[in-house]
């Protein structure tokens, strides 16, 4: 079986990519077309079954990414592809081409977000007067949702996506295939705390939250409910790993001062990827309020560091703790019963906490690493095929 599929490029998929890497000697072999990235980075991860093939050394434009693929994956289809993976939908053109074509490969297209969910349930909350990202967003949606009709199949993470996202997009739930999300166990593990990191007092119980910092993420319920409950624990700690939005930065900096927890929240910001595990280490929860989610990376990474979790009541973050073994989960914009969950986790016995952490790293051994999510995806590609 020859497998074509495409990623944006090395940095945001590299865990994705090692799946392939685990996939391919069951498969036959996979080509994966990366929009950008170092000829040499990709050679050297590629393997007898396995192909990296960057399209450009630089990033692209959306439009000058799809004329690279139109030019790169049509002649290989030629060559003989037995199935063609599209995802986030630059494909689409692609798609709509073979789909003429009287022998033509399979096509499968993923969705890695809840852009369906976006559209039914939060658009209109949207706070800002910004046109464009409403647009975009917009776009987004009427893409995935075109890519979905052309398919022969749609992956989602998580088995709580297959019905809405069959209901949004208007196709048989029997087309829509959950497969599991994935997070490399050599980067991401128990590490030796260094409070240091996270410019916090040695012995202070912090909570962390990583992630783009905005109103869908829950930042602002999360600094209220923080606020809440470190009147009761004064050895409480607020950490936020992650960029601020620019329409609420200012705002979103100000509001601890307000709240009289200015010295017990830190910004930390973006920071690169190899420093997250000893901030997580260093933690004691990671909490993830956001208000929609394909299948949170971030959580992923907090498990592979055997952190409990409080995370809001999604498809995407249950599926992820179906059991509740190891997560607290909220409703969403709730700042009540999420101030109600960081209190109970900050009161919780050291030997419960320990079972929590024990049960969040295991989940993420059985089910995460590239290993583990290569096994569906390799079922799901010999079905697609034989169908």
């Amino acid at each position: 079986m020859r497998v074509l599929t495409f990623y944006i490029d090395f940095d945001a998929y590299r865990d994705r990519i090692l799946m392939l890497r685990a996939a391919a000697p069951e498969v036959g072999h996979i080509e994966v077309l990366l929009g950008s990235g170092d000829a040499a980075e990709a050679a050297a991860l590629s393997t007898p079954h396995l192909t990296l093939t960057p399209l450009s050394a630089t990033p692209l434009g959306r439009a000058a990414r799809e004329a690279a693929l139109w030019r790169a994956v049509l002649p290989r289809v030629e060559a003989g592809v037995d199935l063609v993976h599209d995802t986030a939908t630059y494909l689409l053109s692609v798609f709509a081409r073979l789909k003429l074509s009287r022998k033509r490969p399979r096509l499968l297209t993923s969705s890695f977000t809840a852009g369906y969910e976006w559209h039914t349930e939060l658009r209109k909350q949207y706070p800002y007067s910004a046109a464009l990202y409403q647009r975009v967003r917009w776009m987004g949606y009427m893409q995935e949702r075109a890519i979905c009709k052309l398919a022969d199949a749609v992956t989602v993470f998580g088995e709580g996506h297959v019905q809405p996202m069959a209901q949004a997009h208007g196709i048989p739930a029997a087309r829509v295939h959950s497969l599991p999300n994935c997070c490399d166990p050599e980067a991401f593990g128990p590490r030796e705390p260094d409070f240091a990191a996270t410019g916090f007092p040695a012995g202070s119980r912090i909570l962390v939250n990583v992630g783009n910092q905005f109103i869908y993420k829950g930042t602002w319920e999360l600094l209220r409910a923080f606020a809440a409950v470190s009147r009761k624990h004064d050895d409480a700690r607020l950490l936020l790993v992650g960029r601020p939005h620019e329409e609420e930065e200012v705002a979103l900096r100000r509001e601890p001062e307000i709240l009289g927890v200015g010295d017990k929240v830190r910004f930390l910001g973006k920071c690169p990827r190899e420093t997250l595990p000893v901030l997580l280490s260093t933690s004691d929860v990671f909490v993830f309020p956001s208000y929609t989610e394909g299948s949170p990376r971030a959580m992923l990474e907090a498990m592979a560091c055997s952190l409990p979790v409080i995370a809001t009541e999604l498809a995407g973050t249950r599926t992820l703790d179906p059991s509740g073994a190891f997560t607290r989960f909220v409703p969403r914009a709730d700042t009540g019963e999420l101030a109600r969950a960081l209190g109970a986790y900050l009161s919780t016995p050291e030997s419960d906490l320990a079972r929590r952490r024990e049960a969040a790293r295991s989940r993420f051994l059985t089910y995460h690493t590239p290993e583990a999510a290569a096994e569906p995806l390799v079922a799901l590609y010999r079905d697609l095929c034989r169908g």
